[in-house]
């Protein structure tokens, strides 16, 4: 799996630039549209239209493997439909609807779609994603994507919704046990045309990207940043990209035609879907000889072993999964034999009954969102095993009612980001809450006391401080040059104080308030008991509960914000509406600092009793 990772990044976070995080669904319009009788690929590299800008994108060349007559007449304006393969027609009309899991296996003449030429040699995985099928069905284009997909757009330069298709396709390595390294294609396709290398530097690709040629056809080879050769991307047209390994599209210009069993299997498929998966175990006889060693190995848990045959009795698999046909999925296994058959159809109908175990015991859950119980109650109820001889199907049919099922996660995504948004900003206020603890403790250091320590020049004629605690612990905040500008041996409201204090940003600010906020709601309590019982500051050893069970300050609500540098601003103990002096606690309740350091949160419910004996410094409580 290393290995495999290993030689998958670089194509993949290539065709991530490109297709704009295609695999987390973005793209629009339909599929790429097919050479002649495959009614949606790729164009064929024989005379494929010009890229948009040549000077960045390089144009490919006349294949010299296509089927062109050698005395032809080169034609100055290249047609941009794609020239036939000698091979007969296929019918354009769909041979299958669009939720079935494959077209008939009754149009021999269909052609495989022209980009399967460029997969690797032995592949037997491709992998299909249409995000704009996908963005456009009725279920995921009333989520609330928009916020990502121009995020998107910002880092790439690419609007996500121009990425019309997506292919990967996989060779196994040639050992298994020996970490060996797959090989990989990828081609993505555009609605509009699209310069690679712009791309690429936009979004700060760090290897070298040079021009080269194969075979009289042109690409960018595109240096890896990691060890191992560089990437080609071919042009197929001014809207279509093949990223391979070098060697390997070298490799794939030297051949005559598309060929392999996985085209074969391609070119029997309905590729007109969000999802298709088509693998095929045919031509894999190494790998079914290496699948049947590891399961004799005794290395694989005896429950796991008998897995390890099933490939042995497949020819092929193909997976098709979108929210627009008669089907959400659609598996079908073709088996070698009759036995075949007959295990797969037996994991399959254990793989139903898994799925209908599983939503009994989810039901309860789903009682509070009754559209989701009655989808999920369809969805169930059109699961489906049949098998016809060596093939087997596994479906699960499209209940409808998609668009109120949309609506259901649509409200379930915004209160996840809400309470995500809410979780971050309690994070942030923890952290600020944690750095007053920190400061608190350092100016104990240096005074010998919590602020504001007995300098006489601090404190007003009537013996209380000048200035608020939050100012005296500025300098341990990271806020030295504005305590520096202040005068402390004044009020914070006199003329030199009140100027300077009100250019200053506020350094006590909620991430929730207003940037330009000049309060703040992180508060201390004071009174006869608590650590501002009035006068000079209380020492750690005054805290004969234990710091650990003594709360030095507080985040109270909104509406009980005080101006940041105001002095006498502690909440009083003695009030008889003590709670209510706390104002609207957070989703999860009161964020609190301790003596000690940690910040914890307070119950909203939290009686007055409680609060006062987490508040006193010396009550002799006891703290439940």
């Amino acid at each position: 799996m290393a290995a495999f990772v290993s030689r998958f990044r670089l194509l993949s976070a290539t065709a991530i630039c490109m297709t704009a995080f295609v695999l987390t669904g973005c793209g629009d319009e339909e599929p790429t549209a097919a050479p002649a009788g495959n009614d949606g690929a790729v164009a064929e590299a024989t005379g494929a239209a010009p890229p948009a800008d040549s000077s960045n994108l390089p144009t490919l060349a006349e294949d010299p493997a296509a089927d062109a007559k050698p005395d032809a007449a080169a034609d100055p304006t290249p047609d941009p439909k794609p020239t036939p393969d000698p091979e007969p027609a296929a019918d354009p009309k769909p041979v299958a609807d669009a939720g079935s899991a494959t077209t008939s296996d009754t149009d021999p003449a269909r052609p495989a779609p022209a980009y399967a030429k460029y997969f690797p040699k032995g592949a037997a995985v491709a992998v299909l994603i249409q995000p704009g099928k996908l963005l456009e069905s009725e279920l995921v284009s009333q989520l609330p994507l928009e916020k990502e997909l121009a995020e998107v757009q910002e880092k790439s330069g690419l609007d996500p919704k121009s990425v019309k298709q997506v292919v990967f396709a996989a060779a196994p390595p040639a050992a298994l046990d020996q970490r060996g390294e797959p090989d990989v294609a990828v081609v993505v396709s555009f609605t509009t045309p699209v310069e690679l290398r712009a791309v690429l530097q936009k979004v700060g690709f760090p290897g070298k990207i040079e021009e080269k040629s194969h075979n009289d056809v042109s690409y960018l080879s595109i240096e890896r940043p990691g060890p191992g050769g560089p990437v080609a991307a071919l042009a197929l047209d001014e809207t279509s990209y093949v990223l391979t390994p070098e060697p390997l599209m070298h490799a794939a210009l030297d051949r005559d035609a598309t060929e392999g069993p996985l085209a074969a299997q391609l070119a029997k498929t309905d590729l007109d879907h969000e999802f298709v998966l088509v693998a095929t175990m045919e031509g894999q006889d190494a790998l079914l000889e290496q699948l049947n060693a590891v399961a004799q190995s005794g290395q694989v848990p005896p429950m796991l072993a008998p897995l390890l045959s099933v490939p042995q009795k497949l020819l092929a698999v193909t997976i098709t999964a979108g929210f627009s046909g008669e089907n959400l999925v659609a598996i079908k296994f073709d088996a070698r034999d009759e036995s075949g058959g007959e295990l797969i159809e037996s994991l399959a109908v254990f793989g139903k009954t898994t799925l209908e175990g599983f939503y009994e015991q989810q039901k309860p859950q789903l009682a509070g969102q009754p559209a989701l119980a009655e989808f999920a109650e369809k969805l169930i109820a059109g699961l489906s095993v049949a098998r016809d001889g060596t093939q087997v199907r596994f479906e699960l049919e499209n209940p409808g009612g998609l668009d109120e099922v949309a609506k259901v996660l649509a409200k379930m995504a915004e209160a996840a980001k809400a309470s995500a948004r809410a979780a971050a900003r309690a994070s942030q206020d923890k952290n600020m809450l944690k750095q007053i603890g920190l400061a608190f403790h350092n100016y104990h250091d240096v005074f010998n006391s919590f602020p504001v320590s007995d300098n006489p020049k601090w404190f007003g004629k009537d013996e209380q401080p000048l200035m608020s605690w939050r100012i005296h612990v500025l300098p341990f905040v990271d806020q030295a040059p504005l305590y520096n500008r202040l005068n402390m041996e004044e009020a914070a409201d006199s003329d030199q104080n009140k100027l300077v204090l009100a250019a200053a940003q506020n350094p006590y600010r909620s991430v929730s308030d207003d940037e330009k906020s000049k309060t703040t709601r992180f508060r201390m309590f004071s009174g006869e008991g608590t650590l501002l019982p009035g006068g000079k500051g209380m020492r750690i050893r005054d805290i004969t509960d234990g710091t650990s069970n003594t709360i030095l300050a507080i985040q109270v609500g909104p509406k009980k914000a005080v101006p940041w540098h105001q002095t006498k601003t502690g909440i009083p103990i003695d009030s008889k509406k003590l709670l209510e002096e706390l104002g609207k606690p957070g989703p999860t309740g009161y964020l609190v600092l301790f003596c000690d350091g940690s910040v914890q949160t307070l119950p909203a419910d939290i009686s007055v009793e409680q609060l006062k004996a987490l508040v006193t410094i010396g009550g002799g409580e006891v703290v439940r």
